[in-house]
């Protein structure tokens, strides 16, 4: 039949029954017709209709069969027809107890009656599929398609969810007592159903705790469902065989005879019926691993299967649960509890499961097995040179203790010439803070040459507390506050003052220079702080200041302020100064520490104008001047109209000066020739 799109609905050939039914239903919507399924169930004779016989057993007969209710095929089982009347209780029995077991692993009873013998049936659901002992039978002789159908792990699969009837059957109290591989089904897409529970047995319990399948009527404790024990030889249990009472380690003794036979292809126990009945009773079980060695049959396994098929129950699993996670477990990478498997084994199995990190490991441990033996075979192979190897140690260890010897003497040599140069570093710029700061141009230290040095001392000693000292004044020098205040706040040594007048005047870039005013207020700070010393520091920032002044001009604010720090008493201040031109006038009442002498303060010795770096000076003082504080000032012209001088002879320590103005008539032939020969006199009216 040509399949035909009919309303979105495709009707597909694969099964003719389905044709039907769309077609019924798309043709007809008059259930008075005869062929609507109404019509069809009013006029219904029988409802079974017989297809084919499946399988014939020692009670019962399997046949596929029609049910045109529902129009579906079912299996239905049916007593033999030369069973007596008296197993037809018994039979029914199997019926109900499978009926009311409800469970995806465990064959499905769709309905139980009499048929028109008087003779009892039930249906069942028809599984397309084969017999587990069809699958195994079919591995056994090598059958291809099976083999890759049927992987181990595949059939270790179906027998985990054949555990899990046997476990839901026995949590209802129920045992089958008839396991093995011919009443296990497995559908064309891997469903697992567990069939054939005619010598199933409901476990006696109080009536409290019966089950809530067991019906004190029809199912009695400790009943068999024909009366008498029964089972299959080499899949039934030592306690089966001597007629003893059946516990849940039977049903278990039969699921490790199953597991065998996935394992091998074979059944656990071969002979005739006698002789299988025999090793049952006295527990000749075969090892799967040993008996089929070319199978490789996994020693974990082997283990379970022993367990499982121990003579005697109390050796067996507790359950059928503990049987099912030795299996998982195996499935997982893990060890069986029944293997007690050493630890080369459970470390074998950890590489299994983490396969990347055991290769990392296993490699590093390799490598440290290798090391390991070939540092002893090296030290076999050494020994018969011990003692030719022992003299030249020794030779070496006295030619390495003479080396350490030098290297310990030069180590000394290096640390006191580092100590030297310390020691020579902090002198050289104690020298250069006390008196080289002064002059211009500088010729043995600079300011950066010096905070080099002492870097390098610092960078070998950098707890260095004179180090650290110097090197923070010269910076407050350099007027780098912040930097100087980072060194200072460490290790002030006798300058712990500067660290205020850092934080002060650090509102700069380090590497800027204060602003005139600025600068004339930082002196007149430092003059308010006691100590003579402080007008060497003030000498000292000027000295600096000057030196990085390019523009002159910007030098007469702080000279000025200078000048008064210097000289407090100074009245009547005459300062006039034109950068451009280097004129200087200088006057007033009081002015007359020009130059301070050491060893009074550590000042430089020399005439402060020299900053300023004047050619023409002007001397306009109301009282007497001393031409010494001009000693070695570089003025070409001095103009001293007005001014009393001690002695005019002292003008010879200027050696730059040319010209000397005076007013006419002041000096006297005899004063004139106290002068220098290249000085030359000019008279010239005292301006107003």
């Amino acid at each position: 039949m040509e399949p035909r799109e009919t309303e979105g609905l495709r009707v597909d050939s694969v099964d003719y029954r389905l044709n039907q039914f769309y077609d019924a239903l798309l043709t007809s919507e008059d259930h008075e017709a005869e062929s609507s399924i109404q019509s069809q169930l009013r006029t219904l004779s029988e409802r079974y209709e017989f297809n084919e016989e499946i399988a014939v057993g020692g009670v019962k007969k399997i046949d596929r069969v029609l049910d045109r209710k529902t129009n579906a095929h079912v299996v239905m089982a049916r007593p033999r027809d030369d069973q007596p009347e008296r197993v037809f209780e018994t039979f029914l029995r199997e019926a109900r107890l499978t009926a009311m077991l409800n469970h995806p692993n465990i064959i499905t009873v769709h309905d139980i009656g009499i048929d028109e013998k008087q003779r009892p049936y039930f249906t069942m659901e028809l599984k397309r599929g084969d017999s587990l002992s069809t699958i195994i039978r079919k591995l056994g002789e090598g059958d291809p398609d099976y083999r890759i159908r049927y992987s181990r792990e595949t059939l270790l699969g179906i027998f985990v969810r054949l555990c899990d009837a046997v476990a839901y059957a026995h949590s209802e109290k129920v045992l089958h007592l008839d396991l093995k591989p011919a009443n296990v089904q497995i559908g064309r897409f891997g469903g697992v159903q567990l069939c054939d529970w005619g010598l199933a047995k409901v476990l006696g319990t109080p009536p409290e705790m019966e089950s809530r399948i067991s019906e004190p009527s029809e199912l009695q404790p400790n009943d068999t469902m024909d009366g008498r024990i029964k089972g299959t030889p080499g899949f039934m249990a030592p306690e089966q065989v001597l007629q003893q009472q059946p516990t849940r380690q039977t049903d278990i003794y039969s699921l490790g005879c199953i597991l065998f036979s996935l394992l091998t292809f074979q059944e656990p126990l071969t002979g005739s019926v006698e002789e299988v009945m025999q090793k049952t009773q006295e527990g000749e079980v075969r090892s799967p691993m040993h008996a089929f060695p070319k199978l490789h049959v996994p020693e974990s396994l082997d283990a379970v299967v022993m367990k499982a098929m121990a003579q005697y129950p109390a050796g067996r699993y507790a359950s059928v649960e503990e049987l099912q996670q030795e299996v998982q477990r195996y499935l997982a990478g893990y060890a069986t509890s029944a293997e007690n498997a050493g630890f080369r084994k459970l470390l074998r199995l950890l590489y299994r499961r983490n396969r990347t990190a055991s290769w990392s490991i296993g490699t590093g441990l390799a490598v440290v097995v290798s090391g390991t033996t070939v540092f002893v075979r090296q030290l076999q192979q050494s020994e018969g040179r011990a003692v030719s190897q022992k003299l030249l140690a020794d030779d070496a260890r006295l030619d390495a203790e003479e080396k350490l010897q030098l290297y310990l003497e030069e180590r000394e040599r290096r640390n006191e010439l580092d100590r030297v140069y310390t020691e020579n570093v902090i002198d050289s710029t104690f020298e250069f803070i006390r008196r080289g700061l002064y002059f211009e141009p500088r010729t043995v230290y600079g300011h950066g040459q010096a905070i080099a040095h002492l870097d390098k001392v610092l960078e070998r000693y950098p707890g260095n507390e004179t180090a650290l000292a110097h090197k923070g004044f010269l910076l407050f020098i350099m007027q780098r506050f912040n930097e100087a205040q980072a060194c200072l706040e460490v290790s002030p040594g006798s300058h712990r003052y500067m660290i205020e007048l850092c934080r002060t005047y650090g509102n700069k870039a380090d590497a800027d220079m204060l602003p005139p005013a600025e600068m004339a207020q930082l002196l007149f700070d430092i003059k308010s702080l006691k100590g003579e010393t402080r007008l060497s520091l003030i000498e000292k920032l000027m000295s600096h200041n000057a030196g990085r002044r390019a523009n002159l001009r910007q030098l007469g604010t702080p000279m000025e302020a200078m000048l008064q720090t210097w000289n407090p008493d100074w009245e009547d201040r005459n300062f006039r100064f034109d950068g451009k031109k280097r004129h200087l006038v200088l006057g007033g009442r009081g002015l007359n520490r020009l130059i301070i002498k050491p060893p009074q303060t550590q000042t430089s010795g020399e005439c402060i104008l020299r900053l300023v770096r004047p050619i023409t000076l002007e001397l306009r003082f109301a009282d007497e001047f001393d031409l010494l504080q001009l000693a070695g000032l570089s003025v070409s012209t001095l103009d001293i109209r007005g001014t009393t001088v001690n002695d005019i002879k002292l003008t010879q320590k200027m050696g730059m000066l040319h010209e000397l103005i005076v007013e006419p008539g002041r000096l006297t032939p005899a004063e004139k020739a106290k002068l220098s020969a290249h000085v030359s006199v000019t008279e010239l009216p005292l301006p107003e």
